[in-house]
């Protein structure tokens, strides 16, 4: 039900656009350029977070002085070096620390590293809406949406977070790994594994914020295989080990990280600091009214609706979950009216 539904958003056929496959690459091309022109200026936008150059510089020189996996970083904490790596999502910074190592330039790891977000979030995207959807011209509307998201240009261009953008990267991938293991295709478990330890190595909070919308979604996805697919209940727990055991295999790619961040947090300062005052996380608490709200800022987070940032979900997003919500009730109460008919037909006609 649920393909017909979102399929039925797009007018035209699999087989007309099949010709224009290439225009709707450009279209998607063009949304990755639109999203990363600042990342093409000379110089370097100002953003909250301006340490990402010092982080990518203090990477590259601990992999020089032949620490692996990197640990500790030599300059932070007014010269007197402190843990960063043992807590901080390292993946973005193994990259940018690579490219700094070809290049020589800091400024264009930062803006790199920076750039690969907006280019995988658009890939995986349109291969998760294709895949979901059956329909290019759909996956194209999903992969914009997602790479135009108002959300991820404040992270990129006010925020500056490039972990968290890593984060957001890696969910589709995930999504996309899940039903490929569920249509049983081949190396799908490898996707799994590594857009999982994508996701572990690079934002602890997403990770967080995104497992149990991840659970739902799998056991949403099993149940579907199972009540409309009408699979045997074998069949449902090999499909369940065959999710599992690619996390698990994630979870040990990345137990050098995982495990001393969260064992090893008791021997830090953040309990102290991050309830208390402006990282007290209780302040940042949104308002519904944000979500919609269009103007577009540069400050801060603060307690009250009057935030000097923009929460703002985006038009797009916005029509699209209308849109969406519209189908759904029109196609549940249309389900419900025929289930309605029969239940009437089979068990109270007879009666008469």
């Amino acid at each position: 039900m649920m393909h017909k539904l979102l399929s039925s958003v797009c007018f035209l056929s699999n087989e007309k656009f099949d010709k224009k496959k290439a225009g709707l690459v450009i279209i998607i091309v063009s949304a990755v350029i639109l999203a990363s022109l600042p990342l093409f200026r000379q110089g370097m936008f100002a953003v909250h977070d301006f340490t990402q150059g010092a982080r990518i510089v203090e990477m590259h020189r601990a992999l020089a002085d032949g620490h692996f996996p990197v640990r500790w970083s030599q300059n932070f904490g007014f010269g007197y070096g402190m843990p960063l790596f043992q807590f901080y999502g390292p993946l973005p910074f193994y990259v940018g620390a690579l490219i700094y190592w070809l290049t020589g330039q800091v400024l264009f790891a930062v803006k790199s590293i920076f750039l690969i977000t907006n280019i995988f979030t658009a890939w995986g995207g349109y291969l998760l809406g294709k895949k979901l959807l059956k329909n290019r011209v759909c996956a194209t509307f999903v992969s914009i949406a997602l790479t135009l998201a108002p959300y991820r240009l404040l992270n990129l261009y006010v925020r500056g977070a490039v972990n968290e953008l890593w984060g957001i990267m890696a969910i589709p991938w995930i999504l996309l790994s899940v039903i490929k293991i569920l249509n049983s295709e081949k190396s799908a478990w490898v996707w799994l594994s590594l857009s999982l330890s994508v996701l572990f190595l690079s934002h602890n909070i997403t990770t967080l914020m995104f497992a149990p919308f991840a659970m739902l979604i799998v056991i949403l996805l099993l149940m579907h295989q199972m009540f409309i697919k009408n699979i045997a209940t074998t069949q449902f727990f090999r499909y369940l080990v065959k999710i599992i055991w690619p996390t698990a295999l994630a979870i040990g790619l990345s137990a050098f990280y995982l495990f001393p961040a969260f064992f090893e947090k008791d021997f830090t300062q953040v309990d102290r600091y991050i309830l208390a005052d402006y990282f007290d996380f209780r302040i940042h608490f949104l308002y519904l009214r944000q979500f919609f709200r269009t103007s577009w800022g540069y400050g801060g987070s603060n307690w009250g609706p009057d935030d000097k940032i923009s929460f703002f979900l985006g038009f797009g997003q916005l029509a699209g979950v209308t849109i969406f919500l519209f189908l759904f009730l029109k196609q549940f109460f249309s389900a419900l009216k025929i289930s309605v008919v029969n239940a009437f037909k089979q068990h109270l006609l007879p009666l008469g």
